[in-house]
């Protein structure tokens, strides 16, 4: 029971945790500080959708599948074009 608790209180702080890891990446690359930024959060993408996923899993298993199938979806294509350059 606590455990479970334990999870619902943290997976908010790693969703905002991620997003804002996106958020800062996005805009370094908007910068010009850091090139190839869409390389770098796509798959952090995918970590999210995996996030958002767990947390939505009691609740709405039906959209929880539809974005585990999504991240795997990001997290391959990601990779193939990680492995093609």
């Amino acid at each position: 029971m606590k455990t479970s608790k334990l999870r619902e209180n943290l997976l908010p702080i790693l969703q905002i945790a991620v997003s804002l890891a996106v958020i800062v990446l996005s805009v370094l690359g908007l910068a010009g500080t850091i090139e190839n930024v869409s390389e770098i959060t796509t798959p952090i993408l995918g970590v999210l959708l995996l996030l958002q996923a767990c947390s939505n899993w009691k609740r709405r298993k039906g959209i929880a599948i539809f974005l585990i199938c999504a991240s795997a979806f990001v997290i391959i294509c990601s990779v193939v074009v990680l492995i093609a350059m």
